[in-house]
């Protein structure tokens, strides 16, 4: 049997079996695994030439002609060169293509599927399959195609063209009972894997992004364990409808039906835990409300007041800076994002490279898959809270739970305090739910463990905000771009002068008591005696550790309101 070597080309390389390619029998059945290693016992025993032929077959069980018939498939070429070795000696697996030489002459009942007699079709006809392929790949830009051609439309072409080049009606396909139909569904499924790109775009523009996205080859995004190192942001339109309440000057209410209400939500990829969110009452969220979201989700969570009747925090459950002091005012390192333009808007981006000082990625356009953490969690707070509610607009036009959701929304007073306590006790049970992602963790208990373990030692530290972060900015500029509106009607005298107190006072705004001090000293500024030299004297606590630029940008709105009073009191007077 050695001539059987002798006689193929082989590569001295390949003589030793431990360089052939190696099978993966785990997810063979025991039938398989048997047979298989009983073949790859008898190969490895020939290979190695220490026993003979017929001690081979003994020891198997195994007749000479199927050794020799298993070997020659072993020392075989596939298409891109290799040896097919141990794969050879898989069960019923095909090395080579059927092919036919010749139609069949009959066509018994019978036997109605002759193998490989429509690919020797399409060899004698190329035109057979270009038109097929171009069909049903949508090619040619010179032809006005199709959506999506149905196998039972491409069949009569199919049968159209076989006419058009003179194929008899004794002859194949028309000898047969379906008229190659079968064959012809087989072969478009073979072709649209084979040419999986093209064939994928007649599934619609989504599942062409998907695959584009997605799919087999290297992981373009590692597993994220760390917390605080990815983050992933979106917004969600809640499927409910609340009543607002306006009281006219006559005293007489009017009730207002809001059917656009959008919650924006961070979620924290290591440990599924949801960091922060934000409700917009608007028809479509803006940069503001992406910016509150953000800071809700860094500035530390205090619990609401609950005045629905029954509903209460689960003991379980909480927020993240609320649970573990240890992160609050924690800042992640990467930041997912949609498209939207309230995303990508100017001041979006530069607080969050800026002041936060984390990465931004926004992902290609129109594939939430690659932010699906935060879409499946707007699901299960759908599923477990606002379609429950009786003014939910469910998930779709036709939805059963759609049910008149206008009238409910006034009949039972759905208001927007409610919707807030229910978000709330939501969100928060959903961070002391077990989680499957998480192996039956909650991701509080995850958030807990992994930072007790020591993931912000052994990984790169999780990052504060500081008080550093503050003078690294134009003070003067971000305030007044941020809040042009309330600066309106102000002579620049007055804006300066506001903001060489504010420079040496901003400490004061993120302690508890900042509105009583900042008043007292906005008063005592106008005062004629009190000069501006005497302001930037005072001794101010400062509070070095941690100090959230983010008091500046959400506190000091009020501050600047409250100047612009008094200085038009002043005017007055």
């Amino acid at each position: 049997m050695n001539r059987i070597i002798e006689s193929v080309e082989l590569d001295p390389f390949y003589l030793n079996t431990e360089n052939w390619p190696s099978v993966f029998i785990d997810n063979f059945s025991e039938k398989q695994k048997e047979i298989f290693q009983n073949r790859k016992m008898a190969i490895d025993l020939y290979m190695q030439n220490e026993r003979t032929v017929k001690e081979i077959c003994e020891l198997t069980r195994m007749k000479r002609h199927h050794l020799v018939r298993l070997l020659r498939r072993c020392l075989a070429v596939d298409d891109h060169g290799n040896i097919w070795g141990y794969r050879a000696l898989i069960p019923h697996k095909q090395l080579v293509r059927y092919n036919l030489k010749e139609f069949p002459k009959r066509i018994s009942d019978k036997d109605q599927r002759i193998a490989g007699s429509f690919q020797l079709l399409l060899n004698r006809h190329p035109n057979i399959k270009e038109l097929i392929d171009n069909l049903y790949l949508r090619r040619g830009k010179d032809t006005v195609h199709e959506p999506r051609i149905k196998v039972k439309n491409l069949h009569k072409r199919f049968l159209d063209e076989c006419r058009s080049l003179g194929i008899k009606p004794t002859e194949y396909p028309f000898n047969t009972a379906n008229l190659a139909k079968r064959s012809l569904e087989r072969y478009v499924k073979r072709l649209e894997l084979r040419h999986f790109s093209e064939g994928v775009k007649r599934h619609g523009e989504q599942a062409t992004s998907y695959a584009k996205s997605t799919g087999i080859g290297e992981q373009n995004h590692p597993i994220i364990i760390r917390p605080f190192e990815r983050v992933q942001f979106d917004g969600h339109r809640i499927d409910a409808m609340i009543a607002i309440v306006f009281n006219t000057p006559e005293g007489d209410e009017l009730v207002e039906v809001m059917s656009r209400i959008w919650i924006l939500a961070i979620i924290d990829v290591g440990t599924r835990a949801i960091l922060g969110y934000h409700l917009c009452l608007n028809k479509e969220y803006s940069s503001f409300d992406v910016l509150s979201c953000i800071r809700n989700a860094i500035v530390p969570k205090k619990s609401i007041p609950l005045t629905i009747p029954g509903l209460q925090y689960n003991e379980s459950g909480g927020f993240v800076s609320e649970k573990l002091p240890e992160t609050q005012w924690a800042l992640w390192d990467e930041f997912l994002l949609d498209n939207a333009k309230a995303n990508l808007s100017t001041i979006v981006r530069d607080r969050l490279t800026q002041i936060v000082g984390c990465s931004i990625n926004a992902g290609p356009v129109s594939t939430p898959v690659r932010r699906s953490l935060i879409e499946r969690f707007f699901q299960t707070l759908e599923e477990n809270g606002f379609h429950r509610l009786p003014s939910t607009t469910g998930s779709k036009p036709n939805d059963p739970r759609r049910r008149s959701p206008e009238e409910k929304a006034v009949q039972y007073k759905i208001r927007l305090a409610d919707l807030e306590q229910l978000t709330e006790i939501l969100i928060s049970n959903y961070n002391g739910t077990p989680h499957t992602g998480t192996n039956n963790l909650t991701p509080l208990e995850v958030m807990e463990q992994r930072i007790n373990k020591g993931w912000n030692s052994l990984k790169p530290q999780i990052n504060f905000f500081k008080s550093t972060t503050l003078f690294d900015c134009d003070i003067m500029n971000f305030m007044y771009q941020s809040w042009a509106r309330e600066f309106s009607g102000l002579r620049r005298d007055d804006i300066s002068v506001f903001f060489k107190i504010f420079k040496r006072m901003f400490a004061i705004m993120i302690s508890e008591y900042y509105k009583n001090i900042m008043e007292v000293v906005v008063k005592n500024s106008l005062d004629e005696n009190f000069t501006i030299k005497k302001v930037l004297n005072i001794k101010v606590p400062f509070e070095i550790s941690r100090m959230p630029f983010f008091a500046i940008y959400f506190l000091s709105k009020e501050c600047v309101i409250m100047w612009k009073e008094h200085i038009q009191t002043l005017a007055k007077g």
